[in-house]
């Protein structure tokens, strides 16, 4: 029998609405009452570390996630943290960043209706993401809507449909169908991969990221403007990382921070598929100044990313 923790941090799977809308209240225990079968399967444990909305999650409280994963590593066998939905991609990619030589699972879950609604979606996400947690497979992976993620890969897409989150440039690492984990050939290869390093966590982070996203005619000095509170800034172009170079001329506007040694990323406001600078005179004169590539990369995992 695979031991758990279960950690609980809020979010609407925890909430209930007192009469100014939703909010955390639900702990692990009442978590749990709803599907009272899973503690005939494995060894669960609670530990409640925040009860917030996620919407107000932070980069020094998703560090506080990492150190709980980090004091418990040697006791579990597996970690699941209830979280909101809002900036769970944001949270899972950090970790994946963070905790360096994981060979257990963490699995963020949540749902779109909290959990003592009429029709939630919350009792399946919970029993399937202790079912991926028993699995032998190592990483941070999100299981939502009957869909399992890589922590990297995930975005929400879906405002309140059940199926939330999308895995981007990626298969999906496995589907739960009828309560079984039937993995992708992708997600066997990710299974399959050897874990030879040590086990580590390495919180220390910057939190001074930004994104930008283009819009037509949007004033240079926006640019200006952000980077002087900023180490670096992912401008999320057009298409393939298209920045203009005419009025306003963006392009230059960059080039003067990235001179002042600000690292500046360029990814695209399209969902799938890769930035790709070299193809239209729009990439290719930012490619001339050895500007960072988001590739197919998520902006959530390349805020993450940075910020590590």
């Amino acid at each position: 029998m695979k031991k758990i923790l279960l950690i609980t941090t809020g979010g609407t799977i925890a909430s209930s609405d007192e009469g100014k809308g939703f909010s955390p209240s639900a702990g692990g225990d009442e978590l749990l009452s709803h599907i009272p079968e899973v503690k005939n399967l494995y060894d669960i444990h609670i530990l409640s570390i925040m009860q917030i909305d996620s919407t107000n999650m932070t980069p020094s409280l998703m560090i506080k996630i990492a150190h709980t994963v980090e004091e418990y590593y040697e006791q579990f066998d597996a970690f699941v943290i209830a979280h909101g939905t809002d900036t769970m991609a944001y949270t899972a990619s950090l970790l994946s960043s963070i905790l360096k030589g994981l060979n257990k699972p963490v699995i963020l879950t949540g749902s779109q209706i909290a959990i003592g609604e009429e029709n939630s979606d919350a009792p399946k996400n919970m029993r399937d993401a202790f079912k991926m947690a028993a699995e032998d497979i190592a990483g941070v992976y999100i299981v939502f809507g009957g869909r399992v993620i890589l922590g990297t890969k995930a975005v929400k897409t879906k405002t309140h449909s059940f199926e939330g989150f999308e895995s981007i440039n990626a298969d999906y690492i496995a589907l739960s169908n009828q309560g079984n984990i039937e993995y992708t050939d992708y997600g066997k290869g990710i299974k399959n991969i050897p874990i030879t390093e040590p086990f580590r966590c390495l919180p220390k982070i910057s939190e001074n990221v930004a994104v930008i996203k283009l819009s037509p005619g949007m004033p240079k000095e926006i640019i200006h403007s952000v980077a002087q509170y900023c180490d670096a800034i992912i401008i999320e172009a057009y298409g393939m990382g298209g920045v203009p170079f005419t009025t306003p001329n963006l392009q230059e506007e960059i080039k003067k921070i990235q001179q002042l040694g600000k690292i500046v990323v360029i990814a695209s406001q399209c969902l799938y598929e890769p930035v790709d600078l070299s193809v239209y005179e729009v990439g290719m004169k930012m490619q001339k100044t050895n500007i960072l590539s988001a590739e197919d990369m998520t902006t959530e995992a390349v805020v993450a990313k940075l910020m590590w």
